[in-house]
């Protein structure tokens, strides 16, 4: 405002109690160029760095071809379908009440004999115990201990108490057939509908396939797979957070999150055949452990225990071959290989002359940040897997070592007993040998 003017100088210099500078010195404020940011230009400059076109999409294209025409029948994904995803989400809590209420129900307790009990209380009825649980179910030795004077107990017995108090609010036999049955017919669904676009889009095993032909057009078949699966996800985060405490527990909410992510990440900026194989691949053995863990409940462990080797088996395929060998190997190399771009943060020695360079922060790094995560993930689940999988061979009980150990009593009344929850995937129970 005040750029050549010495007067307004001085007069602003006054204003703000600064002394009277030297001749020099107000030679040089003179000559100081004029910066006028508003608070409008600033936030349109950082709008402007954070979504700039070559940093989110492959060279050469802009924001506006993204944008649908009225009427088509063959759209390209648009940041406003995402509401789909919630109402998605609304029905498939609707259709889980249905399923669980009027089929898994009948099925557990009439074909599998299955009995809605709980664990006996044996004892645990104490007001003042029972208060404190309120307000802390798990409590420090210190909190234990005044516990104990409160109620006049000893503090290995109060110890206990919320031992098997907390197992008191573990979910039923019951509880967990007909939730795992519900997981079971939606993961069998959807991998059916999965292995049939990719069949459709003809991206598997020619994965550069998924890159040609950018920014690509998609089938509402392949808008609602999207939408349903970003549904699901979305209403898994409350119910996870609701879940038992396992020890992976953060695990399980980093993964969920990054699937979230990465679905919505591709849908926004048209990557969603890539999406798709992501999804199918890692979805695909969800289907065999569901089932097992349905059979283990319904006490056919005859058939569930076999299952157990072709779920270590089909993970092994799935998430520690087929997805770094064909679909990391897509997202790293084959995406920039026909976009012809490259990367700042790879030498020049390692890479052919390309046309676009692209931002070291942009949809390649992020997205690849991601999937090697994921890859991580499944390397830990793998080795669970394959100690579960030794057990099993060996014939002891196949425990999954990442569940929270309690002293419990049997459901049917008993003397309490060590218990660890698991089968395999995300493990919730045990199956055992």
């Amino acid at each position: 405002r005040v750029h050549g003017d010495t007067t307004a100088v001085l007069s602003l210099l006054q204003q703000y109690n600064y002394s009277r500078p030297t001749t020099g010195r107000l030679d040089r404020l003179l000559q100081l160029p004029d910066y006028n940011l508003t608070m409008s230009n600033l936030s349109q400059s950082l709008y402007d760095t954070i979504w700039n076109e070559k940093r989110w999409l492959a060279p050469n294209h802009t924001w506006d071809e993204l944008v649908n025409d009225p009427g088509v029948t063959l759209r390209r994904p648009e940041a406003r379908d995402i509401k789909d995803a919630f109402i998605c989400g609304l029905c498939l809590l609707l259709i889980r009440y249905f399923i669980e209420t009027c089929i898994a129900t009948p099925v557990a307790t009439k074909l599998a004999g299955i009995k809605a009990k709980k664990p006996s209380n044996g004892g645990l009825i104490n007001p003042v115990l029972e208060e404190a649980y309120g307000k802390c179910t798990r409590p420090n030795r210190e909190a234990i201990k005044g516990m104990a004077k409160k109620a006049d107990m000893e503090a290995d017995r109060v110890e206990r108490w919320f031992r098997r108090r907390r197992q008191q609010d573990q979910p039923s036999t019951l509880d967990k057939f007909i939730s795992y049955f519900w997981k079971t017919l939606y993961h069998i669904t959807m991998l059916v509908w999965g292995f049939y676009l990719i069949q459709q889009e003809g991206i598997f095993p020619h994965t550069r396939k998924a890159w040609l032909d950018y920014p690509a057009t998609i089938s509402p078949c392949l808008h609602w797979f999207y939408m349903v699966q970003l549904g699901y996800y979305l209403k898994e985060i409350p119910m996870h957070m609701k879940e038992s405490r396992r020890k992976d527990n953060l695990i399980m909410f980093v993964h969920h999150v990054l699937t979230i992510n990465l679905i919505a990440f591709s849908w926004l900026f048209d990557y969603v055949r890539i999406g798709l194989l992501i999804v199918v691949v890692h979805d695909v053995m969800d289907p065999v452990a569901y089932t097992a863990k349905v059979l283990h409940y319904a006490k056919l462990d005859y058939i569930a225990r076999p299952l157990v080797y072709v779920l270590v088996a089909v993970f092994t395929v799935s998430r520690l071959y087929i997805f770094p060998y064909f679909v990391l190997y897509s997202t790293i190399f084959e995406s920039l290989d026909t976009f012809d771009c490259y990367i700042p943060a790879v030498p020049e020695s390692f890479q052919t002359p390309r046309s676009f360079r692209l931002p070291l922060i942009s949809w390649w790094s992020l997205f690849n940040s991601q999937l090697l995560l994921l890859l991580v993930f499944s390397a830990v689940w793998g080795v669970g897997f394959a100690k579960i999988a030794y057990r099993i061979v060996r014939g002891l009980k196949a425990q999954d070592n990442r569940s929270e150990t309690e002293l419990s009593s049997d459901e049917n009344g008993g003397t309490p007993t060590r218990y660890q929850n698991g089968p395999v995937l995300q493990g919730d129970t045990s199956i055992k040998g």
